[in-house]
């Protein structure tokens, strides 16, 4: 699989939720807009089309995200690019795709932030 990272705004809050299995693993879903600047040949700033990502955490750095991430925070990702391919309420195939992320965290460039860290696991 190929790695991708991409810095972005989140569109909505995390949705963290628990798979109903032995360990009752954490996982959330989110979707993030890079958006794009250009000049136009009148030097202005022109706002293009963006591009949109959705992504899946896994574990604690999902429980973690969705306490310390919302809707509009700049964020870096980092992960796995993947198929998610399904097909639609018409019954049309949609090819997709999603980031797995192994890595999540504040962009510090338009913000700043305060760091918790989590309790050791005994």
């Amino acid at each position: 699989m190929a790695t991708i990272t991409v810095e972005g705004n989140l569109t909505d809050d995390l949705s963290l939720s628990f798979a109903q299995n032995e360990k009752s693993t954490a996982y959330a879903r989110g979707r993030l807009v890079e958006n794009h600047r250009q000049k136009n040949a009148a030097g202005d700033w022109e706002d293009k089309r963006g591009i949109g990502y959705n992504f899946t955490l896994f574990g604690k750095i999902a429980e973690n995200a969705a306490e310390s991430l919302s809707k509009g925070d700049r964020v870096i990702v980092t992960g796995e690019l993947e198929p998610n391919d399904y097909v639609d309420g018409d019954g049309n195939d949609i090819e997709s795709s999603r980031i797995v992320v192994s890595s999540i965290s504040p962009s510090l460039r338009y913000a700043t932030v305060s760091i918790t860290k989590n309790p050791k696991a005994s």
